[in-house]
């Protein structure tokens, strides 16, 4: 014997303590869900049937118009549509900035009558 080692004569037994499993239910199947079964929400069950609001710091009102939402959430032909009228608009402002450019410089005509008068 070890030197170093302590015996008892009357060493208690070993104890394995265990817990009880929950019971465990059995496995449910899935099932395709019918309509008529499938429970059905109170018709005013937000934060109005119970007496609340939704947080708000700064009350945003409603806003109505073409440009409110986002482009991409219009139907395409209404992009379309913005996007000739965008490019004509933009051509419209080239073409009155060309014209105020040439009136500017005293002269109405187009540059190609202006080079032939130089000759």
């Amino acid at each position: 014997m070890l030197e170093d080692e302590i015996l008892l004569e009357q060493a208690p037994e070993a104890t394995v303590v265990t817990r009880p499993r929950p019971p465990v239910a059995p496995p449910q199947f899935a099932r395709a869900p019918s309509l008529a079964a499938a429970p059905r929400a109170a018709p005013d069950s937000g934060f109005t049937a119970k007496g609340q609001r939704a947080l708000q710091y700064h009350k945003q009102e409603a806003r109505s118009g073409m440009l409110v939402t986002d482009l991409s959430q219009q139907p395409p032909w209404l992009r379309a549509l913005l996007v000739a009228l965008g490019l004509a608009l933009a051509a419209g402002l080239a073409y009155g900035m060309y014209r105020a450019v040439l009136a500017l410089r005293g002269s109405v005509a187009a540059p190609s009558e202006t080079e032939e008068e130089a000759r």
